[in-house]
């Protein structure tokens, strides 16, 4: 029967469900108008139907001995010449060949079972290997039902890569598999068989949490070495104290380039920040200053209250690491909110520098204050009396001087 004869048969009877199908081999007849638009299930019957036809026994056990003399039997299957491993996504060995992928079955002294990876449905293509030499000594004599896969070692290396980021950098694991997609400069043939990131998100999110530590629920916790260091190995603690004078624990963080920026600039900004804490600490207290015209976050504070005792400490952890370098601190100028507890401590600690607020929190200060005063609607409806009210708020801009003659 020539090859033409097999094809018409096996695609008049996917249409007509003749009789030369094995029942056992499809699946519900029911389904088969859903399988006509899917062309990869409509390929795979064709081709168990062409199995059928040859009397290939896809459920058969017996593994015949490859023939190496009959290259044209067994070329879409074999090629002992091209044999790559691999491991799997659990860490096993996966061989790769001919574009196909393959999982170990049973193993035992002297060879290794390896079955095709596609097991939905179950393709049956069976090979043994010799645990000497790793070359191919048996095949049982069937071909695969689905079209082969030449890019999935490249696309498991690629999503081994963005699996050892998501546990490695904080970065939204989207971007990171954007990222590795984008380095590994694909083809468009190799594009088209790569997961997209939206779809491994999922996955990727549940695998960080399953090996990223889970959050401390009380102070009393290790910092992991992951946390302790930045990407480029530098120490990124400057303390971690848990006293009584701080009320509970105070860790700072900061790279040694960040520190060393600290030291030697002029202005500081300071401010806290509640939204985005730990829910154990009260606050995170970022430090940040001037260099050039820019600033820099320098020391990350996370607090267990807003007293000033604890802002002391910080400062004179700030002023030790300061006498360590043997440096003297050039800052003039700190720019904070109008926290009480924090300008006492810039008082006691750093008496000699300027102490500015900060115009933003100036500025919702003064429209607090006309809430409290019932001006609220007049303020909203009447841009006249608004104008008047904002002209309290730009009398923080004007030089001293000149706001006193008003």
């Amino acid at each position: 029967m020539s090859i033409f004869s097999l094809f018409y048969e096996a695609t008049n009877g996917i249409i007509n469900l003749g009789t030369s199908f094995n029942p056992h081999q499809l699946p519900n007849t029911s389904n088969i108008s859903k399988m006509k638009d899917d062309d990869d299930r409509f390929l795979d019957l064709m081709q168990l139907s062409l199995i059928n036809h040859n009397h290939i026994d896809i459920d058969t056990d017996l593994e015949p001995e490859l023939d190496t003399h009959s290259d044209n039997h067994c070329y879409e299957v074999v090629d002992k010449a091209n044999i790559t491993f691999g491991k799997t996504n659990c860490g096993g060995r996966e061989l790769h060949m001919c574009g196909y992928s393959y999982q170990v079955k049973k193993e035992n002294v002297k060879t290794t079972r390896w079955r095709c990876v596609v097991r939905s449905p179950a393709c049956p293509v069976t090979i043994h290997t010799s645990n000497v030499d790793d070359s191919v000594i048996h095949w049982n004599g069937v071909y695969h039902h689905h079209a082969p896969n030449g890019n999935r070692e490249l696309i498991k290396r690629i999503i081994a890569r963005i699996k050892s980021r998501v546990l490695t950098e904080p970065y939204p694991v989207v971007l990171i598999a954007e990222e590795e997609i984008r380095y590994a400069k694909l083809t468009k043939a190799e594009l088209a068989g790569m997961p997209l990131p939206s779809q491994m998100e999922s996955a990727l999110k549940k695998y960080r949490r399953k090996h990223i530590p889970a959050l401390p629920s009380s102070l009393d916790f290790k910092i992991p070495l992951l946390y302790q260091s930045t990407w480029s190995g530098e120490k990124f603690i400057v303390t971690d104290t848990q006293r009584k004078k701080v009320g509970g624990r105070l860790i700072m963080f900061g790279s040694n380039e960040q520190v060393d920026l600290l030291l030697n600039s002029t202005t500081w900004f300071c401010d806290g920040t509640f939204k985005t804490r730990p829910l154990i600490f009260d606050q995170v207290y970022i430090i940040q200053c001037l260099v050039g015209d820019e600033v820099f976050p320098a020391i990350y504070a996370l607090t267990s209250n807003r007293q000033r005792k604890t802002y002391e400490e910080m400062i004179n952890i700030i002023l030790q690491l300061a006498a360590n370098r043997r440096v003297v601190l050039p800052v003039q100028t700190i720019v904070s909110d109008y926290e009480e507890a924090w300008l006492l401590a810039v008082e006691k600690m750093l008496p000699n520098v300027c102490r500015l607020g900060c115009w933003f929190h100036f500025s919702q200060a003064c429209y607090r204050n006309i809430q409290n005063l019932g001006l609220a609607k007049l303020y909203e409806d009447d841009p006249n009396i608004r104008l008047e009210l904002k002209k309290f708020i730009a009398l923080a801009l004007l030089p001293r001087d000149q706001v006193k003659k008003f």
